[in-house]
């Protein structure tokens, strides 16, 4: 899985709070108040949506099984990893859930046993990151030598978005300084090249007329 680096810690929190899944629970509660909105009620055996965060809450006392999101089937693993090995894909993203990495990590390290092949899941994401790393540096590759300003990039999850984040637009920040520079470097030489002389010739100064004047007999 993901490796276990402090932005990765992080945007696991957000996702805890923003992502939402069903869960079985096995208690009964009425609906219980957040500041973030309520949750609930819960009736045994009766699926319920809830934010992550409680899912797995309710998971680690014992309160609750947690459904897998649908994405995250092996069935639907294994279509996404195909549909991003395909040849007319080799040069884009394609879609998946924003914090699909942090979702799955946190599933898979809490409630494994309420998942259907969680050994494969690991497996198939691992893949899927993979995929989706070395389409990125092979997008790097051919554009970091291009003079450009700003790349476009579409279908970023969170978990790539972090890693190439820092190191990419250090690297476009550095080619624009290399650009200016030689942008700069051009416009003085055109400015400073000697220009070619011609012979044009300099008006000669007007010549001073004797005043010839009758001597007297």
């Amino acid at each position: 899985m993901a490796p276990r680096s402090l932005w990765f810690l992080e945007a696991e929190f957000v996702a805890e709070d923003l992502e939402r899944v069903w869960i079985v629970p096995s208690m009964k509660m009425a609906v219980v108040s957040f500041i973030g909105g309520d949750a609930g009620p819960f009736v045994p055996g009766l699926e319920a949506e809830v934010p992550l965060w409680i899912g797995l809450a309710l998971r680690k006392v014992g309160r609750c099984r947690v459904r897998a999101p649908q994405w995250m089937t092996v069935p639907q693993l294994r279509m996404k990893v195909e549909e991003e090995r395909r040849p007319e894909n080799a040069a884009v993203l394609t879609e998946v859930p924003f914090y699909f990495a942090e979702v799955a990590h946190v599933l898979v390290q809490h409630a494994a046993e309420d998942l259907v092949g969680p050994a494969e899941i690991v497996a198939l994401i691992e893949d899927l990151i993979n995929v989706r790393e070395a389409k990125l540096r092979r997008f790097i590759q051919q554009n970091v030598n291009t003079k450009l300003n700003a790349v476009k990039l579409t279908n970023l999850a969170s978990i790539e978005l972090n890693k190439i984040r820092t190191h990419f637009t250090a690297s476009l920040e550095v080619l624009f300084q290399l650009g200016s520079v030689e942008g700069d470097s051009n416009t003085e030489e055109t400015s400073t090249a000697p220009t070619a002389s011609r012979n044009v010739p300099t008006p000669a100064e007007p010549r001073q007329l004797r005043r010839l004047t009758s001597r007297k007999t």
